[in-house]
Parts: structure tokens; C-alpha cells; sequence
């Protein structure tokens, strides 16, 4: 039913937890936990059929895994052909190779002032803590994201592109600390006009590590951000046409402090 939920008390199961199957539904976890996983599939809350106008605020996320196989991995949050979502002040445990939010094709979202602690554990899902395919008009601004994955896969952002031609997508005032090696902070495939990669501190602490990577990508701007590499060993700030099949044209680059 549409309206506004709040928690008053921690919540969790074995398998997903909230299951979101109608639009506007504001859910307020007022600092209270949402644990889910464990004993199958499942996610912490899952858009279902398309929902949209969905706000997430105030809610401490954790992954539970002690008895987490290969399979039953679950995201924070799941979203699909979903539009106009918020996800705001919310805090993220995650303590395998799953990611963390997961999105598919959503439009009109913004995810704003959220703290992410991603530390990879056993398996090999290998993800990123951000798994976006299709995000047109997105804001992801002023987070704060930690994360100590390993691989070219993994790392704070990863974006592909299917079909819009515009995303007009937002990446501003996020705090991103990489430690794994080999690890890409922001692999980014398809951005396009309107595009805006500004004011962002990018740390990468382990060796062979890659700040951004931009592939297919055209008429963004990146502006003002600051990339610090504390091993001696990493391997690149910004990297243009990465892996095969890929172009970057028309991008700019504006005050960046590498």
C-alpha cells in the first residue's frame, strides 16, 4: 500500500527483507538495521514490477553471511525499470563480492549523503559497490565510499550503457577509497552529454590500481576532482578507450589534481 513506513525496531531474515510491490512508499528505517541474506537469495529491499517514487532514508544495511554460499548473495537494494527514487542518509555493510546497489534501467534517481564500507570477502561475484546498467538523470553526490576489492570488476562505480543516448548522470562530492589491487575506483562505459564528474576525492591505496576508466564515452565533463594514488605501483589516473571496441571523444577535462 502507498505511504510512509517507519521502523521501530531492527529487522531481518534468511532471504530478502522488504519487498517493495507498490509505488510511493516512503520508507524511513529512523536508524534502525535492515540484515538480509544468508540462507538463499535475497536482497535487503527489492523493487518489484516496476515500482517507482520510492524513497530509502536512515536505514543501516548489513549483509548477513554466516551461512552465505555462492549463491545466496544478496544487494542492499535491487531497483529495475524503476523511476524517481531516493536513497538518502542510509549507511551500507557488505562483506562479500556481491555489490551493493544494483540497478537496471531506472531513471530520475538520486542517491545522496549514504556511507558505503565494501569489504570483499571469499567468493567471486567480484562486483562493485555501485552495479548500474541505464541510469538517465541520476545523481550519485556527496557519498561516502570505502572499499577493499580486488580486480578490474570491482571498485566504487561501475556503469554500462544499453540504450539511452543522453544520461545526463551526476557524480559530485563523493569521498571513494580503493584498496584492493588492480581495481578500477570509476569504470564507465557509455557516459554521455550531460554527463558531470566534479569535486570528487579519489584515493586508490593499492598497486596496479586505475582511478577511472572511460570507455565509449562522449561530451562529459570532469572537472575539479582530486585523485591521490598512495602506492607506488598504481597504474593510472584516467584511462581513455579501455579494452576493446572502445572511444572516448569530445570529453573535458577542467582543474582536475591528479
Amino acid at each position: 500500500i502507498p505511504g510512509v513506513y517507519l521502523l521501530t525496531q531492527n529487522i531481518g531474515t534468511g532471504s530478502y527483507c522488504l519487498n517493495i510491490t507498490t509505488s510511493h512508499v516512503l520508507v524511513d528505517c529512523q536508524g534502525f538495521n535492515i540484515t538480509y541474506g544468508g540462507y538463499s537469495p535475497g536482497n535487503g529491499v527489492d523493487f518489484q514490477g516496476g515500482v517507482g517514487n520510492i524513497t530509502i532514508k536512515n536505514c543501516h544495511f548489513f549483509q548477513n553471511i554466516s551461512l552465505a554460499g555462492e549463491g545466496n548473495i544478496g544487494v542492499s537494494i535491487s531497483a529495475s525499470a524503476s523511476s524517481n527514487n531516493t536513497f538518502f542518509n542510509n549507511t551500507f555493510y557488505t562483506q562479500t563480492d556481491k555489490g551493493t546497489i544494483f540497478l537496471r534501467t531506472v531513471n530520475n534517481t538520486n542517491i545522496s549523503w549514504n556511507t558505503f564500507r565494501h569489504q570483499c570477502g571469499a567468493f567471486s561475484q567480484n562486483t562493485s559497490v555501485f552495479d548500474i546498467q541505464d541510469m538517465y538523470n541520476g545523481y550519485i553526490d556527496n557519498n561516502v565510499i570505502n572499499t577493499t576489492c580486488e580486480g578490474q570488476s570491482t571498485g566504487a562505480i561501475s556503469y554500462t550503457l544499453s540504450s539511452y543516448a543522453q544520461q545526463n548522470m551526476s557524480l559530485r562530492g563523493n569521498i571513494i577509497n580503493t584498496t584492493g589491487t588492480s581495481s578500477i575506483a570509476l569504470a564507465l562505459t557509455g557516459f554521455t552529454s550531460g554527463s558531470v564528474i566534479q569535486d570528487n576525492r579519489i584515493t586508490m591505496y593499492g598497486n596496479k590500481s586505475t582511478v577511472m576508466s572511460l570507455k565509449t564515452s562522449t561530451d562529459i565533463q570532469i572537472r575539479s576532482n582530486i585523485y591521490q594514488a598512495t602506492h607506488p605501483d598504481v597504474s593510472s589516473g584516467i584511462q581513455l578507450n579501455f579494452g576493446p571496441g572502445g572511444f572516448s571523444v569530445n570529453n573535458s577535462l577542467f582543474d582536475n589534481n591528479i
